[in-house]
């Protein structure tokens, strides 16, 4: 099931600040960054990027 079928309004993803390539591949793509945060798992560095469906 797709996210937009589930009743999802936006997909969010967090991408490590340390990737410039991949933090511009999913600006790109139409990702907006949300906020700074820490990694779950390991505590690094990262952005919460959001892209309304």
């Amino acid at each position: 099931m797709s996210p937009r079928a589930a009743g999802r309004g936006g997909v969010r993803i967090a991408v490590l600040d340390n990737n410039p390539a991949g933090l511009a591949f999913w600006r790109s793509r139409g990702y907006t960054a949300l906020r700074r945060s820490r990694d779950r798992e390991h505590g690094r560095d990262c952005t919460v990027m959001r892209k309304a469906l």
